[in-house]
């Protein structure tokens, strides 16, 4: 079965489903959203509350986010957001997957093969799949006309790539994408749809509709799902951090440097500085395009021009990924990226826009080296952390 139809039929998705779970390569199966499949014992992703998680409409989301999307090529929103990686697509799920790909011992008939290694993603555009096996694909971004690419001449895209992003605590994460291009979910989920799936009929807006609905269900914890909660009915969110009195001495002061050093950017209940009238505040150029561990990828780095309003002109070198830059327009915007909420965080390595920090140690390193070392930042936060603060702040942020 290899293309399926547009169903609204519950019982037709329940056989479709069953037709695929033939399929011994689906990487994405229900048993990854039991309790059992997920991270620590206080995870829970099963939304609630004002969410309404059991009704018809998320329940029809999560049913469209695993079968293969019709028209398409054979991928899903779970062959990359796999369930069981935090609905992220981890380097080693990747690497264990192309094994299996490349032994064609799980397909079984039902797939040419497994349907994430498409040659879109593919580094040489047909066969080189090593960037999808460190968890990343292909996102082509269109060039503002004030923007211009040295390597490029007379370009109208770029080609970068980027994890995958969970879409847990999509919540109170708006706007979406690592660099906030999508201001809904429908158009975030319809852009994948075109350009990861290749779709050559769109979904309707029932299942665009039905996928937002299933995507804000899902959190890394219980506590973000309250803080997810409490937000969407306009009541005060809790504290997203463990009481003090569940947290040993190191972790204590963990916190108290983490409210010195880190909540500028992690702030607030959603621990992004969330705020709809100044959702700008989200982005930050933390210095991640210059981090010692980011060329692991052996990303091709560019030379970006960008003219200002005034006529002055801004460059910046070496640069793989513009970051929201080609969003807006605006050339302070360059490698500026979303400020992801913490919730969870020792569950959604690697880090950075291209998972280039692979340990929470790679994400203290990069921070000490490159971002507390500028001047404003210095004035604002003070010198980096020493090596005794960073491993409190590891010891706390694993607590949340």
């Amino acid at each position: 079965m290899r293309k399926l139809l547009w169903c609204s039929s519950p019982m037709l998705a329940v056989l479709a489903l069953a037709a695929l779970a033939g399929c011994g390569s689906n990487p994405s199966s229900d048993d990854a959203f039991s309790e059992s499949a997920l991270g620590p014992g206080d995870v829970d992703r099963s939304g609630g509350g004002s969410f309404h998680a059991d009704d018809i409409q998320a329940r029809l989301g999560r049913r469209d986010f695993e079968l293969p999307l019709p028209t398409g090529n054979g991928r899903s929103c779970a062959t990359c957001h796999v369930p069981a990686d935090n609905f992220m697509l981890k380097p080693a799920t990747a690497e264990a997957r192309y094994q299996r790909y490349m032994a064609h011992d799980a397909h079984q008939g039902c797939f040419d093969a497994d349907p994430l290694f498409n040659a879109i993603d593919a580094n040489d555009g047909v066969t080189d799949f090593t960037n999808v096996r460190r968890g990343l694909v292909q996102v082509t971004l269109t060039i503002p006309a004030n923007i211009t690419i040295d390597d490029l001449p007379g370009a109208t895209t770029l080609n970068v790539w980027r994890k995958v992003p969970s879409i847990e605590d999509v919540a109170f994460r708006a706007p979406y994408q690592l660099d906030g291009r999508a201001e809904t979910l429908q158009i975030q989920a319809l852009g994948a749809a075109r350009v990861h799936s290749q779709v050559t009929v769109d979904p309707p807006t029932s299942v665009l509709d039905a996928l937002a609905a299933f995507q804000l269900t899902q959190f890394s914890n219980r506590r973000a799902r309250m803080v997810g909660m409490a937000l969407a009915t306009s009541q005060t969110p809790p504290s997203p951090f463990p009481s003090d009195d569940e947290l040993n001495a190191q972790e204590l002061r963990g916190k108290a440097v983490f409210a010195q050093k880190c909540v500028g950017c992690h702030g607030g209940a959603s621990m992004t500085e969330f705020d709809p009238a100044l959702a700008t505040q989200r982005f930050h150029n933390i210095m991640s395009n210059l981090s010692a561990t980011r060329n692991a990828a052996n990303l091709k780095t560019h030379t970006i021009r960008c003219t200002n309003p005034d006529g002055s002109i801004l460059v910046r070198t070496g640069r793989p990924d513009p970051g929201r830059g080609f969003v807006t327009g605006v050339c302070n915007d360059i490698s500026r990226f979303e400020a992801r909420s913490l919730y969870n965080v020792v569950n959604h390595a690697p880090y950075f826009h291209d998972g280039s920090a692979n340990t929470l140690e790679d994400v203290m390193a990069t921070y000490n080296q490159f971002f507390f070392t500028l001047p404003a930042t210095l004035q604002k936060f003070g010198p980096p952390m020493s090596d005794a603060d960073t491993a409190d702040v590891i010891a706390f942020v694993k607590r949340l």
